[in-house]
């Protein structure tokens, strides 16, 4: 589903950060400015990555000025 109030569809987002090994667990996204966008996401994998890795998997031309990324070792 789209979020209206940010521009940013969450669903999009979480395609790009979840996989077979990394479940986003929360995710919410709200706009901060126009067109600037502020991500929060918590993931749990089984091979858990720092959270670099998984920033780098969102799309720069989001307008994703603030990005905070949790990851939790699946257990």
């Amino acid at each position: 589903s789209r979020d209206w109030s940010s521009g940013v569809c969450s669903s999009d987002l979480n395609a790009c950060l979840a996989t077979d090994i990394d479940r986003v667990v929360d995710l919410h996204v709200w706009r901060i400015g126009r067109d600037i966008h502020a991500v929060e996401a918590t993931i749990v994998s089984t091979n858990p990555q720092v959270p670099a890795f998984y920033r780098a998997k969102l799309p720069v031309d989001l307008g994703l000025a603030h990005i905070h990324i949790e990851v939790h070792r699946a257990g």
